[in-house]
């Protein structure tokens, strides 16, 4: 089922426990880039996403490395990396 992607049908609990798993990924693999699939493009997910991504570039200014956040769609408003994994969704000039 395709929901709409103003509709945030994820709980604050299941946001708050999203929150924690992604922490714990970037805490325990450092990782260059944190990459967003689906799932996280609605705009009443966007308080979750931006304290994610504060924790993200502070854990990382703290290694003194870059990083980044690449996603699909506009999950972010800005500051992340589009991905166009597919021809038929690349920009058009």
């Amino acid at each position: 089922m395709i929901e709409d992607q103003n509709d945030a049908p994820q709980s604050k609990a299941f946001q708050e426990e999203w929150l924690i798993r992604c922490q714990e990924l970037v805490d325990r693999y450092q990782p260059d880039m944190f990459w967003f699939d689906n799932g996280v493009n609605s705009r009443q997910l966007d308080a979750v996403k931006l304290r994610f991504a504060a924790y993200y570039y502070n854990r990382a200014s703290q290694w003194g490395k870059s990083v980044s956040i690449s996603t699909k769609s506009d999950a972010y408003l800005a500051g992340s990396i589009r991905d166009f994994e597919r021809q038929g969704a690349r920009p058009r000039n």
